[in-house]
């Protein structure tokens, strides 16, 4: 039987990117993007919870918004997780 390795890296927002469109921002926070979430965000950009840039019809979240509303631990070095026999 082969022994199958995945290696996943987790990185922080920090190296991702300064700004995030909305999707991006509710994957990083609840990891989907559906109708809830979309919702969700764009509530949080009208009420003042989350700043957002708006260029256009387009709204652009600082990386230093999201961290806010992550665990400490999403905000450190990337970690390496292995996935498979072994």
């Amino acid at each position: 039987m082969a022994l199958l390795m995945v290696e996943v890296l987790v990185y922080s927002l920090d190296q991702i990117k300064p700004l995030n469109t909305p999707k991006e921002t509710a994957v990083m926070l609840w990891g989907n993007w559906n109708d809830t979430t979309r919702k969700r965000i764009y509530r949080w950009i009208h009420n003042g919870n989350l700043t957002a840039l708006r260029d256009g019809k387009s709204y652009w979240i600082p990386h230093k918004e999201i961290t806010k509303y992550l665990p400490q631990n999403e905000t450190e070095e990337p970690e390496k997780i292995n996935f498979g026999n072994g």
